[in-house]
């Protein structure tokens, strides 16, 4: 049995209709490319799925999802460019919806821009039974440990949402930033992507038709600013006041060559 799928949504055919088979470009997920590293440096045992890359509908990721059985299914929407990642929730939801409907009783988590800024609508509108209010990595480790043990007591989880009895929103405490992310948040899981699907967007290419495949890379994390009103604030600023930053969450990777 695998401890979590972590899932990229898709939707490229919704939004891009027959755009999507040759003009749009095709991202990697950054995100959950590194939160699939920071687990398996915990030995947690996962599959990581592009459905976007690959074109997976959210039926046929709700029959993998089925067959593996995972503890916890792990829905990263976050965005790569400065974006809230809102375009990307008719998708994450589709997905999850599929999934409850083949397994009511399998636990959902979303990570992401969108969900972290507005967790209690989240909870209420999607069929996930978990929102992460924080940049991912760590909360996701923690509940699925907890999901082993007991199921019940979620308080201890940092920077997890929840719905009470009355569908009350529950909120625990921020968990710290990662640091030190030379150490622990060492890159993006590349094997498990299937890297030979990404493709540049036209733009990046020297002329129209152009295009390569290609990698995103990231060198920093989190932002040096403050402004109140930005989506990128979202994920990283509860865990500011619990972290021992000199940069607000601003951090970058010190080894990358």
């Amino acid at each position: 049995m695998l401890d979590t799928i972590i899932i990229n949504p898709g939707g490229r055919q919704q939004t891009y209709q027959d755009l999507n088979k040759k003009f749009t470009g095709i991202e990697p997920p950054i995100w959950a490319g590194l939160i699939a590293n920071f687990l398996k440096q915990k030995l947690i045992k996962l599959k990581l799925v592009d459905t976007n890359a690959l074109m997976i509908d959210p039926c046929e990721m709700a029959q993998i999802v089925q067959e593996e059985k995972p503890i916890l299914v792990t829905i990263v929407i976050y965005g790569h460019n400065p974006s809230a990642s809102t375009q990307t929730m008719p998708s994450a939801g589709a997905l999850a919806r599929e999934i409850k409907k083949l397994n009511p009783n399998q636990k959902i988590i979303f990570v992401g821009g969108h969900v972290t800024a507005l967790p209690h609508q989240t909870l209420i509108e999607e069929s996930c039974d978990y929102v992460c209010t924080g940049e991912g990595p760590i909360t996701v480790y923690e509940l699925i440990k907890q999901l082993k043990n007991d199921p019940s007591q979620l308080k201890h989880i940092p920077s997890l949402a929840y719905l009470g009895t009355h569908n009350q929103l529950n909120k625990t405490k921020a968990a710290p930033l990662l640091s030190d992310l030379d150490k622990e948040l060492p890159g993006v899981a590349w094997e498990l992507l299937p890297m030979e699907k990404y493709r540049a967007h036209n733009w990046h290419g020297f002329t129209a038709s152009t295009r390569y495949n290609y990698a995103s890379i990231y060198t920093t994390l989190g932002c040096p600013f403050n402004c109140s009103f930005c989506c990128i604030q979202a994920p990283f600023k509860e865990s500011e006041l619990v972290s021992n930053l000199k940069r607000n969450s601003y951090r970058s990777w010190r080894n990358r060559r």
